[in-house]
């Protein structure tokens, strides 16, 4: 039987991107064969090093959604992990769970694959106080990692991306867009694409937003809200429909505590439902009420909730042309410039075919068909392709 170590910066009870990523695989791993152990800030949980679950004392950093693991138990940590004995060390993330991980691969010889879900330089065009924090932690992460130095002319968060990355093995992309940004960099590390897995998420008869009573067009979106997802410019096209289609209902359906400079305006929007983080049962619900999906993230690497508002069916709106979604097909999506008027328009056409019957019965069998292809089954069998290529040492 084969041991993976996956580790992490994002883990329950975090719902982004990473965390369900994490997990997914965790479980599609363990029912196929393979032991994991995980090791993660431990959140609200308490800290543990028993079992298969190796959590770690963290905080929550303000403004930032994950927790932060402190450094305490890092000792214990690497320990367990060497009891365990991975074959592969499989690293989701860049914060200081990730480094632990990296450290403990490079001193034990152990084969280290790294996903890189985040466009770090995108996030720091909206995180600008984080740029100190950065390049105090990429001087940390290159004394770790023992990677060379780009020269000072180098762009902080690309150094600091060619640090770690550099120590892998091999680096999974999670899309097109983020492996072609990672191959204009200087790194010599093989890239192989292997998109997150993701299945329908049904809804349920027992979920309390199956009694959300919405009049007239529904407007969804599911993700943080924060600015880096481009909240203010839905906002700013929502106004604009608002104005011609006054009946329009916008659903904003995840955590907001982030998002710091648009709470205000949250609050004074009219026919605009926050929702909170949401568990399966109700997203399901949301997906199968509303009348089409709204993206407006240029930050995003993949987008997980683009797959299951595909495998709901429903029409999708995207402001980003170089995400290449593989769930985005002209005939279920409209792509539009990231600019208010330009989604507002996008929006509104949007909702008006969606009356022909034709159109909106082809949006989503062609949503549905694209979204089965990229199954939690699927990706994971790719990734334990890929798990024993590195062993093999034949990339």
């Amino acid at each position: 039987m084969k041991k993976i170590a996956l580790i992490t910066d994002s883990y329950k009870p975090v719902r982004n991107g990473v965390a369900i990523a994490v997990e997914q695989l965790r479980d599609y791993l363990t029912a196929t064969g393979y032991e994991v152990a995980i090791v993660a800030p431990a959140g609200q949980a308490a800290p543990s090093m028993g079992g298969t679950e190796f959590l770690l004392p963290s905080f929550r950093l303000p403004g930032i959604h994950p927790y932060v693991a402190i450094g305490r138990g890092f000792h214990s940590c690497l320990n367990a992990l060497r009891r365990f004995r991975p074959n592969v060390v499989h690293v989701h993330g860049w914060g200081p769970v990730s480094l632990l991980g990296i450290h403990f691969a490079r001193s034990t010889a152990t084969p280290l694959v790294i996903t890189w879900h985040t466009d770090v330089k995108a996030y720091l065009e909206y995180y600008r106080f984080m740029k100190p924090l950065l390049i105090f932690w990429h001087q940390v992460a290159r004394m770790i990692c023992s990677s060379p130095d780009l020269g000072r002319q180098a762009n902080t968060s690309d150094s600091f991306t060619v640090a770690l990355l550099s120590t892998a093995d091999l680096v999974v992309a999670p899309s097109y867009k983020i492996a072609k940004k990672l191959r204009e960099l200087p790194l010599d590390t093989p890239i192989r694409i292997v998109p997150v897995g993701v299945d329908p998420v049904v809804p349920s008869v027992y979920s309390s937003e199956s009694t959300l009573k919405i009049r007239g067009p529904m407007l969804l979106y599911v993700g943080r809200i924060s600015p880096e997802k481009g909240i203010d410019l839905l906002l700013d096209a929502y106004d604009i429909v608002r104005i011609c289609r006054p009946n329009a209902t916008l659903v904003l359906a995840g955590d907001y505590r982030s998002g710091r400079g648009i709470r205000r305006r949250l609050r004074r929007a009219q026919n605009l439902i926050l929702t909170g983080e949401l568990g399966p049962d109700d997203l399901g619900n949301l997906y199968a009420r509303a009348d089409l999906f709204v993206f407006p993230s240029l930050t995003d690497t993949q987008g997980l909730v683009l797959h299951e508002a595909a495998h709901a069916g429903l029409p999708l709106v995207l402001v980003d042309e170089k995400l290449q979604s593989l769930v985005a097909d002209k005939r279920n999506t409209t792509l539009c410039l990231p600019d208010p008027v330009a989604l507002a328009v996008a929006l509104m056409s949007t909702l008006d075919r969606r009356q022909h019957g034709n159109w909106a019965a082809q949006a989503n069998r062609v949503g549905k068909a694209l979204a089965a292809r990229h199954s939690i089954e699927r990706q994971g069998a790719k990734l334990t392709i890929l798990y024993h290529q590195v062993l093999k040492g034949y990339l």
